[in-house]
């Protein structure tokens, strides 16, 4: 993910990627790939954002009130973290390096 200095334009394309995912999980078939950042903050990908960040607060909020959720609401979250790659920067191309 490309940062710029404008914090509104980032939290935009955060939520768009997020939106992303959430919209490729829903509809796995029909995805599109190496998309550019300024794709992300296009209309489609933000609502998905908004539904996805909806479902995350909501589950934290629902975990908090009933304690029988709080496994299933830390496993969504460790999914939804573990999926995002725009939250773990990536400096090493470990597709090309040699096994250990």
């Amino acid at each position: 993910m490309i940062y710029t200095p404008d914090s509104l334009e980032n939290a935009r394309v955060a939520l768009g990627t997020l939106g992303y995912y959430l919209r490729t999980m829903i509809f796995p078939v029909r995805y599109d790939m190496f998309l550019p950042v300024s794709d992300m903050s296009r209309v489609v990908f933000l609502a998905f954002g908004l539904l996805a960040l909806a479902l995350i607060v909501g589950s934290a909020v629902w975990a908090r009130k009933d304690k029988d959720v709080v496994l299933p609401a830390s496993l969504l979250v460790l999914f939804w973290v573990g999926h995002i790659p725009s939250s773990m920067p990536i400096s090493f191309p470990t597709r090309f390096s040699p096994a250990i």
